[in-house]
This record gives C-alpha cells, sequence and structure tokens, in this order.
C-alpha cells in the first residue's frame, strides 16, 4: 500500500494501469492539464514569454515537489517496474 494522500494513491494507481512510472504519470497529466488550459483560453497566455515560463515553472516546482516528499519511495518514482501489479 502506498502511503499518501489521494493525489498519491491515484499517480500510483495511473503507473500500474499504464505500466509506467507514477513521475511518468504525473508529467503526462501536467502536459494534458497544459493542454485544456491552453486549448480555454485560446493559448493567449502560453504565448506570452512570461505566463509560459511562469506556467512551466509552476508545473515543474509541483513535480519535484512531489518527488521530494516521497521518502523512502523517492528512488522508484521515476522507475516503473516497482509499480507494476
Amino acid at each position: 500500500m502506498v502511503p499518501g494522500s489521494l493525489v498519491n494513491k491515484f499517480l500510483v494507481s495511473g503507473a500500474r494501469l499504464t505500466g509506467t512510472s507514477p513521475g511518468v504519470v504525473h508529467v503526462v497529466l501536467l502536459a494534458g492539464m497544459t493542454l485544456v488550459y491552453g486549448l480555454s483560453m485560446g493559448f493567449s497566455h502560453l504565448t506570452d514569454p512570461i505566463g509560459a515560463a511562469i506556467w512551466f515553472g509552476a508545473c515543474a516546482a509541483v513535480v519535484l515537489l512531489t518527488w521530494l516528499t516521497k521518502g523512502p519511495l523517492r528512488k522508484d518514482w521515476w522507475r516503473a517496474e516497482p509499480w507494476r501489479a
């Protein structure tokens, strides 16, 4: 069982479902959110260099923070093998 929040359990479930690692699932989800956000706003915020830097910087910070809070699972967060069912 994976300790942590509902988000962690969701990422691990996604990793097991797709056969990848939770870190990859997290990056793919954020890429999907970026696409949806861009489509809903007409990509106006993402075409501005400062807006794009803020958005992608925030996404990178979220992925880094999620990885850093994994404790003993940190070394396996980007590997697919430990998460396969």
